[in-house]
C-alpha cells in the first residue's frame, strides 16, 4: 500500500502560536514605546529600517548608572579668610616700659596679677567683674598679698569711650595686636606683664582668665597668706 504524505494537511499545534504571540507582542510593545521615546527626543524617524536601526543606537549608547568621572578624594583648597590686619605693627611699637608702682612692691608682698581678655563693645561686662572682685577684695583683706586686675583688649574698633573707661579705672590695657583668639594676642599679653614686672622684688602669680572665669580671691588668699 502506497503511503502519500502531504504537508497540506499538516497544522502546526496550537500552542505554537500562543509562543509566537507572547514572544512577539512584548517585543512590539517595546518597540512602539521606544520608537516614541526616540521620536520625543530626535525628531520624527521615518521607515522600519531607521526606527529600528535607531532603537539599536540607542539601547548601545545608553547611558550608564554610574557617572563617567570618579569625584576626587581631594577637594580643591579653598582660599582662607584673612583676618583683620593689626592697626598698629606689633614688631614697631616701643618695648613697655616697667610700672613704676607695681616695681614700688615689697618683697614680702606676693602679687596676683590678674588679666581679664576682654574686646572693646564689652564694658557692661568689664563693670560687673570690677564690681564682684572689688567686693572680694574688700572682703577677704589679706595681708602679704596685693591684687592688680586688668582688662586685656586687642587694638581692633578702639573707640572714645574705651579710652575714657580707661582713663577713668585705670585697668584697660590696649595691646599692640588685633583681636583674635589665636593669632598671637596671649603671647603679647605674657610679653607685656614680664616688662611691666621686671622691676617686681617680691613673687607674683600672673592669671590669664576670660569674662566667664572668676577667681575665688577668699580661698585663693587663705591657702598663701603668710603666718
Amino acid at each position: 500500500m502506497d503511503l502519500i504524505f502531504s504537508t497540506a494537511n499538516v497544522r502546526p499545534p496550537r500552542f505554537f502560536y500562543l509562543v509566537i504571540g507572547f514572544a512577539i507582542i512584548p517585543f512590539l510593545m517595546f518597540y512602539s514605546m521606544s520608537v516614541t521615546f526616540l521620536e520625543a527626543s530626535n525628531g520624527p524617524v521615518s521607515g522600519i529600517w531607521g526606527r529600528t536601526s535607531k532603537l539599536m543606537m540607542f539601547i548601545l549608547q545608553y547611558p550608564t548608572q554610574s557617572p563617567s568621572m570618579v569625584p576626587t578624594y581631594y577637594p580643591s583648597v579653598q582660599p582662607t579668610i584673612a583676618p583683620t590686619a593689626p592697626t598698629v605693627s606689633p614688631s614697631q611699637d616701643p618695648t613697655p616700659a616697667a610700672d613704676p608702682e607695681i616695681s614700688k612692691i615689697s618683697r614680702d608682698t606676693k602679687l596676683i596679677f590678674y588679666g581679664v581678655f576682654s574686646i572693646a563693645k564689652l564694658s557692661a561686662d568689664r563693670e560687673r567683674i570690677r564690681y564682684i572682685l572689688k567686693e572680694q577684695v574688700e572682703h577677704a583683706k589679706p595681708q602679704g598679698i596685693q591684687m592688680e586686675v586688668k582688662f586685656i583688649l586687642g587694638n581692633t574698633n578702639i573707640t572714645d569711650s574705651v579710652h575714657e573707661e580707661a582713663q577713668k579705672y585705670g585697668d584697660i590695657v590696649i595691646l599692640p595686636v588685633h583681636e583674635n583668639i589665636n593669632e598671637g594676642k596671649t603671647y603679647y599679653y605674657f610679653k607685656w606683664v614680664y616688662y611691666k614686672l621686671k622691676h617686681l622684688d617680691s613673687s607674683a602669680m600672673i592669671f590669664k582668665a576670660d569674662q566667664d572665669t572668676f577667681l575665688c580671691y577668699e580661698l585663693y588668699c587663705s591657702s598663701h597668706t603668710q603666718d
